[in-house]
C-alpha cells in the first residue's frame, strides 16, 4: 500500500525554522535549533502493516515553551493519533503561559473534535503528561480521503508550534529555567516508557533518535 506522506509533510513545516541537520538514519531526521535542543522528525515501517510515524521538538528551557509531540501509526484500516504541544510549566498556575500557549489552541482542538475516530489517549500516563487541547484518536480508513484527513491535526499544530518558536524570547528567571528542565524530563521519560510498551521490537532505536 501507498503509506500517507507524514514525513515529507511535516518535514515541510519544520523547514520553516533554522534547522542544523545533526544525524539520519532509517527515514529518522535530527536536527538542532536555535531554540530547541533537539527537532526530529521520521517514520519507519514495520512489513506491509504499519507506519509507526513521530515528530517531537524538545525546546531549549530558557525559551519556556512547550514541547511538541506528534505520534503516527498507520494501518491498512485505521490510523492512530496523538498530537499536543505538552505544557513544560504548571499551566494552572502559570496563567500567562495558559493564555499564550494553550488557550489559542483550542481553535484548533475544536476543528478535529469531530474527526472520525476521535478519542482520548488510552495510555494514563501519556495522556496525563498532555494539555487539555490534545487531539487523539483512533480513525477508520474507510477512503483514501481519510488518511489526510487524519494527517490535518498533525500539520496545523505543528504550523502554530512553529510560530509559537519564532516568536520566543528567552528568560533569565533560573527558577522558571529550571522548573521547564524537570517538566521536560519528565515528559521525555514518560514518552520513552510508552515508546518501549507499545514499540518493543524498534524501542531503543525510537527512544535515542526521538528522545
Amino acid at each position: 500500500m501507498a503509506w500517507t506522506p507524514y514525513t515529507d509533510k511535516m518535514t515541510e513545516i519544520l523547514k520553516q525554522l533554522p534547522l542544523k541537520e545533526v544525524e539520519s538514519a532509517d527515514g529518522i531526521t535530527v536536527y538542532e535549533s536555535d531554540k530547541a535542543e533537539k527537532v526530529v522528525v521520521g517514520s519507519v515501517t514495520v512489513g506491509d502493516e504499519l507506519q509507526y510515524g513521530m515528530c517531537t521538538i524538545i525546546p531549549k528551557a530558557e525559551y519556556v515553551l512547550p514541547l511538541f509531540y506528534s505520534r503516527w501509526e498507520e494501518r491498512q484500516d485505521s490510523i492512530t493519533i496523538l498530537v499536543d504541544i505538552m505544557p513544560t510549566v504548571d499551566d494552572l498556575v502559570d496563567e500567562p503561559y495558559r493564555f499564550k500557549y494553550i488557550e489559542p489552541m483550542g481553535e484548533s482542538w475544536d476543528r478535529f473534535a469531530k474527526l472520525a475516530g476521535i478519542c482520548p489517549e488510552e495510555d494514563d500516563d501519556l495522556r496525563a503528561a498532555c494539555s487539555i487541547i490534545y487531539t487523539g484518536a483512533k480513525i477508520p480508513i474507510e477512503k483514501d480521503g481519510m488518511r489526510l484527513a487524519a494527517l490535518a491535526p498533525h500539520t496545523d499544530y505543528l504550523k502554530k508550534y512553529v510560530e509559537y518558536m519564532q516568536g520566543a524570547e528567552a528568560t533569565g528567571d533560573q527558577v522558571k529555567i529550571k522548573e521547564v528542565q524537570r517538566k521536560i524530563a519528565a515528559i521525555r521519560g514518560i514518552i520513552s516508557d510508552f515508546v518501549r510498551r507499545t514499540q518493543a521490537d524498534k524501542a531503543d532505536q525510537l527512544c535515542n533518535l526521538f528522545l
